[in-house]
């Protein structure tokens, strides 16, 4: 209660107190004029009272809603603040989970890498020996074991896609029994195919 309303509850209770002897002097000397017209004012007075009073429940009730409305604010606040908190944090964690297997995948990517060029690197280098070897090859047949002649065949039959034993026999002048010996040889190695039978039969690379 502050200061203003202690005066007042003063003031209305000395202004009480002095109708009452009012009054008790009216009705001692038969004055009833006078006691209505005081009646009149502690009415008043009164009614001043009680609509301060009321005025004062009303305004501290308001208070009171006001700051149980303030409280539940401040409270849904402060549970709003830990749910985001909750959800930043969980955020976190599923961004560094996230962070660890991009990572992963990006070392197993970079090792796949890795070993692919090695194999690559080894494709490479095993087709560069295997071009050696033909080249050798070419340039020492015997190596392989073929003769001159079948090596003959073999360069005729590149130029000219396919060979028979006639044509054989002719250009390395053999007969007819050698040339046939060398080209079944030469299919037998899998150097040369043999397609049809009797007079249509003829070689053709097997590579």
């Amino acid at each position: 209660m502050s200061i203003k309303n202690i005066r007042t509850d003063h003031i209305f209770w000395l202004l009480f107190l002095l109708a009452a002897l009012v009054m008790l002097y009216g009705i001692i000397f038969n004055t009833f004029f006078v006691d209505v017209i005081l009646g009149f004012i502690l009415v008043a007075m009164g009614i001043q009272k009680l609509s301060e009073d009321i005025n004062n429940k009303v305004v501290r009730k308001n208070q009171d809603i006001l700051g149980e409305a303030l409280d539940f604010i401040v409270q849904w606040i402060e549970k709003a603040q830990g749910h985001i908190r909750h959800i930043s944090v969980k955020n976190e964690n599923r961004f560094h989970s996230w962070d660890v297997k991009r990572s992963e995948i990006e070392d197993k990517i970079e090792r796949n890498y890795r070993d692919l060029v090695k194999k690559i690197i080894e494709i490479e280098n095993r087709l560069n020996e295997l071009a050696k070897r033909y080249e050798k090859t070419e340039e020492e047949p015997t190596i392989t074991g073929l003769s001159k002649r079948q090596i003959i065949a073999l360069n005729y039959v590149k130029k000219n896609r396919k060979i028979t034993t006639g044509v054989y026999k002719d250009l390395v002048k053999v007969s007819e029994k050698t040339a046939y010996n060398d080209l079944i040889d030469m299919v037998r190695k899998g150097l040369l195919k043999k397609i049809g039978s009797g007079s249509k039969t003829h070689y053709v690379l097997a590579f």
